[in-house]
């Protein structure tokens, strides 16, 4: 591995054994060489370790960690800890990138000396595509620039919660970690971490990763499963990341108060009787925490919210006791 590289390109693998060849591939296939890729190999119980081996055997710009299976953000943490590149950039390992994809960050750097660089978001389905429209245009911006509408933007189209389109300064996350206890969106958790010490970000427009859908990468989760506790956690950092902006107003403030009361109402909502209480006082607890007021203008949840933020526990289990009751009478799912 080279001692001195701009870029450090971490890729996260688990059990990919038929899209590795193509993804090593695509990353020999670059025509910027001044890189580091760091393949982790997550316990993989397939091919996909020993083809990570075999594949980048005897190429200097490739290393291959082989760890016990501990979920991708472990996976993450691994890499970035041997990382030795001046950026560092993500690329998951059933994914595609072309061959120019690493020229045009690496001429974004020169040029524009961007804390982070952003490109675009191409999602690859079966039988066509279609590129994630940004409200932004190709150019350096500040920080300062994009705050009045960081939450708008990450609500409509994701941009600064997607991990595998952004290449970073490694100085500035050298105390930034993924939360090994987050399964869902840990990675818009990370990147305000990030983007708390980040001054400047060129959107680079024309730079495509191919997001491939249908490989197993993507996973639907049931409302039952889903954290929502976890959530509105990372929902209250957003708060806090944007209070300590100074953009704690406008849009950002509505749309972010939506969110974490939407989660604080989804985690008693869809908890079981058996563990109301504890969830109901931990969803309390988050809800003086995130210093929020009710706004929900939908009735029922109105009312859920609002026993939570008196602390009415008995009322609020006999409203979706009710609710659920009713539900199943008149036949509804």
């Amino acid at each position: 591995m080279m001692n001195s590289t701009l870029i450090s390109v971490i890729v996260p693998v688990y059990n990919k054994e038929a899209y590795i060849p193509k993804l090593i591939d695509c990353i020999k296939e670059q025509t910027f060489k001044d890189f580091e890729c760091i393949l982790v190999d997550d316990g993989s119980t397939d091919n996909s370790g020993k083809l990570c081996d075999i594949l980048t055997s005897g190429n200097d710009l490739f290393s291959v960690i082989h760890i016990p299976n501990g979920g991708v953000s472990n996976a993450r943490n691994t890499a970035l800890d041997l990382a030795k590149g001046e950026y560092i950039t993500f690329v998951d390992s059933d994914d595609e990138i072309p061959a120019d994809y690493l020229q045009k960050i690496a001429d974004d750097i020169h040029k524009y000396h961007p804390d982070m660089v952003i490109g675009s978001i191409k999602k690859v389905f079966d039988k066509e595509s279609q590129i994630v429209k940004y409200p932004f245009e190709e150019r350096l911006y500040t920080m300062q620039e994009l705050l009045p509408c960081f939450a708008e933007a990450q609500k409509e189209c994701g941009v600064f919660g997607w991990c595998v389109n952004k290449t970073f300064k490694r100085e500035l996350a050298v105390d930034c970690r993924f939360d090994e206890n987050l399964s869902l969106a840990e990675d818009f958790d990370f990147f305000l971490k990030i983007y708390s010490n980040i001054k400047s970000a060129y959107f680079d427009l024309k730079n495509y990763y191919s997001y491939l859908f249908g490989r197993g990468g993507m996973i639907i989760t049931k409302d039952s499963q889903i954290d929502y506790l976890s959530q509105a956690k990372i929902q209250i950092r957003f708060k806090k990341f944007l209070e300590n902006s100074g953009s704690w107003n406008g849009n950002n403030k509505i749309i972010v108060s939506q969110r974490i009361q939407d989660y604080l109402y989804y985690s008693v909502f869809h908890c079981p009787e058996q563990c109301f209480d504890e969830r109901f006082k931990e969803a309390q607890n988050l809800y003086f925490q995130a210093d929020v007021f009710v706004s929900e203008n939908k009735v029922f949840r109105k009312k859920v919210l609002k026993c939570i933020a008196k602390n009415n526990c008995k009322k609020c289990k006999r409203l979706i006791s009710t609710y659920r009751t009713a539900s199943t009478v008149l036949g509804r799912h």
